[in-house]
Order: C-alpha cells, then structure tokens, then sequence
C-alpha cells in the first residue's frame, strides 16, 4: 500500500512509535528517554515511502490489534492479498472486485483459529457490535465492505 507522505506519518506513525519502543526499558535506572524516542521515530525518512509488503507486518499483528470486525476483516484481506498475483483492479468488473472481497480472505490456509471464527461469523459479530437500523452506526460496522457501505449511505439518503 503506497501512500501519500501526508498520510504516511499519520497511517505509519503508531507502527514506528511502537516498532521504537520494543524491547527497551521505560522503567528504572537505565530506562530511556521515551518522548525523544517516538519523536525520532516520527521524523524519520522512513515514513515517507513505505509500504506494508515491505516492512514485513504480518497480517495477524494486524488482525490482534483491531478493536472492531471490520479492522479485522481489513487485515484478513490484506493477507489474503500479499503473496497473491493481483490482476489490475480496473480490468474487473464490480461484481468481480466485491467477489473477490469476500473470498479471498476465506480461501487462506494456516488461519488460527479466531481468525477463522471472525470468517465464518461476521454476521454475528456485526450485530453484537449494534448493527441493527442506525444507518449511521452500520456504516462504521460495515466499513469494511465499501458496497454494503453504499447500501447504509442509499438507505439515509445522503
């Protein structure tokens, strides 16, 4: 994922702040100077030309740090894609795209086991989560799938 160096502070930021903070103490006598850290960490170069194939994120860090299922379906689909030859995206059809979308993250091998459960009960998730008839609150819970998205902004009549 290429992003614009404006984004790329903001989306890569947290990641190299932590990234930063691994394994050295915070504590005690030979604890380090923590906001200098994560400032350096922010200015650095490294945050204007970046992507996730390259830093090696593996998808389940991803999936374990999201707090709602939609992050962690963005995760499940963001493995499914690395080590995926990708056909050009304007060549398919939308129908394809949104196809290709809810399957690929299915057809991955060596998934644990709650990842699979988020897969095979995304449904339950989302109404345990609120989805229901606030247009609004579905939006977030479906963000995930720009299409069913689209539905939730028909349906309010933006």
């Amino acid at each position: 994922m290429d992003l614009e160096p404006s984004e790329a502070r903001e989306t890569y930021g947290p990641l190299q702040a932590e990234q930063a903070l691994t394994d050295v103490p915070i504590f005690g006598p030979q604890k380090v100077n923590v906001k200098a850290l994560v400032e350096g960490s922010l200015t650095s170069e490294t945050l204007d030309h970046r992507s996730l194939a390259e830093e090696g994120i593996h998808a389940s860090l991803l999936f374990e740090d999201a707090s709602s299922v939609a992050d962690q379906l963005k995760a499940l689909r963001l493995a499914a894609k690395q080590g995926k030859e990708q056909p050009d995206e304007m060549l398919l059809s939308q129908l394809e795209r949104h196809e290709r979308l809810l399957t690929d993250p299915r057809d991955m091998a060596n998934l644990s086991s709650k990842e699979r459960f988020v897969l095979d009960n995304t449904m339950l998730l989302r109404a345990q989560e609120g989805y229901r008839f606030d247009f609004i609150k579905n939006q977030k819970i479906v963000a995930d799938d720009p299409w069913l998205t689209d539905v939730w902004v028909w349906v309010a009549g933006e």
